[in-house]
């Protein structure tokens, strides 16, 4: 966690409290015998024409109980209002596919599931360093007075069924220098985040969330292998309901093939 954040990131205010990164509602749902519990970040830096990784790579790994987590961002205000308001429209929802049951996901459902999947990726960034997040103050101004997810997120869920996914948290960003001219290597690499990738495992429910603040013209930074496993996008524009079948699932291998596709992706400076 951020030691000398002194502002809410969401409306800027001051009179921090502690937000869990997962709402104390989960743990009457999930098992408390949940194995694998494991937050991983990683991050980067690299020119996005050049074959060369420009900064380190850089990897933190937390062990623990994930569901005690908490971060030190929000003001009580945002905390206890909005932030509050979405966890209350999002637990009906979110329950059954937490608990692996059958149902049917309407596209008004979807949007709601984004945006508190939106809220917990974007609350998750702050666990570590400060400078590291990735999302932007925009981004998050989005979601606290339109209450839907940034257009520049893209956001899938699948069922899972797992082992040492049950409960995980990895975070992927980078710090990536644009030039216009592909022939031309840019000028020193970006002074902050401006791409993130976050996977998270809650008991049955798999989410991918993905965003980027450069010019979506400059390339796709939807997770990668998401669209090959067909893992449906909710965010944005969700393309009808989703009937849920819990026995159609993603497990351990399939994740950590995200995990590590994200991985060689930053490594590779995105080449």
């Amino acid at each position: 966690m951020p030691k000398n954040q002194k502002f809410c990131i969401f409306c800027g205010s001051s009179g921090l409290s502690k937000e869990h990164v997962w709402p104390k509602w989960l743990r009457q749902i999930v098992p408390q015998d949940t194995l694998g519990n494991a937050n991983t970040r990683v991050s980067a830096a690299f020119d996005s024409n050049a074959p060369d990784l420009v900064g380190p790579l850089l990897s933190k790994r937390r062990q623990g109980n994930q569901m005690t987590i908490t971060s030190r961002v929000v003001c009580e205000q945002c905390n206890n209002g909005w932030m509050s308001r979405l966890e209350v429209r999002a637990r009906p929802i979110l329950t059954p596919l937490i608990l692996g049951e059958e149902c049917v996901i309407s596209t008004g459902d979807q949007v709601v599931i984004a945006s508190w999947i939106a809220k917990t990726a974007m609350v998750g960034e702050y666990l570590y360093e400060t400078g590291a997040a990735a999302s932007t103050r925009e981004e998050r101004e989005i979601l606290r007075l339109e209450g839907v997810p940034p257009p520049n997120w893209f956001i899938r869920i699948s069922p899972l069924l797992a082992v040492r996914w049950r409960v995980g948290h990895h975070h992927y960003s980078a710090s990536v220098a644009v030039s216009r001219n592909p022939k031309i290597r840019a000028v020193g690499i970006a002074d902050v985040r401006n791409v993130q990738w976050t996977m998270m495992g809650i008991n049955r429910l798999f989410f991918l969330a993905s965003s980027s603040s450069i010019d979506p013209n400059i390339g796709n930074f939807d997770i990668q292998g998401a669209q090959e496993t067909q893992i449906p996008r909710i965010w944005p524009n969700p393309q009808g309901e989703i009937k849920w079948n819990p026995s159609i699932v993603v497990n351990d291998s399939v994740v950590e093939r995200f995990a590590l596709g994200q991985r060689k992706l930053i490594a590779g400076g995105m080449n």
